[in-house]
């Protein structure tokens, strides 16, 4: 934690596991890591590799969440305009539609359903991207 924040007087004043686990997300290495596992797990499961498919799906992505939540300083994102968006627009819904359209993406690979897998696709695009879809007077 060398290189945590300082508050008034230099006290250190780290960021909460809240704030962690919302600003990991947003973090070069985790948004690579999810991508590429990502792509790797629905490849796998077209192929019919299911098993692989799944440990790829999970283990990548929990791993780099450990690491950059323990390693990484996450403080520039925060302060960061894309930090801003994710603070207020990164809900649980969010996460869970993010979740839930990569899960439809990896039934519809294993199902061979190019139907099914835009739809997930769509709806992971449209959990990160719905602020800006908001007018912006109406945010």
């Amino acid at each position: 934690m060398h290189n945590a924040p300082r508050g008034e007087g230099g006290i250190l004043c780290g960021m909460t596991s809240k704030e962690k686990t919302l600003y990991h997300q947003i973090h070069p290495a985790k948004l690579a890591a999810d991508l590429v596992a990502g792509i790797g797990a629905v490849v796998l499961f077209a192929k019919g590799h299911p098993w692989p498919a799944l440990a790829l799906a999970v283990v990548v992505p929990v791993a780099a969440t450990v690491a950059v939540i323990r390693y990484a300083d996450l403080e520039p994102l925060k302060r960061s305009r894309f930090g801003a968006y994710v603070k207020k627009f990164m809900t649980t819904s969010a996460q869970v539609q993010r979740l839930a359209g990569f899960a439809i993406l990896c039934w519809a690979a294993w199902k061979g359903s190019y139907l099914l897998g835009v739809l997930g696709a769509a709806l992971i695009v449209h959990a990160w991207v719905a602020g800006l879809l908001i007018p912006k007077d109406v945010r």
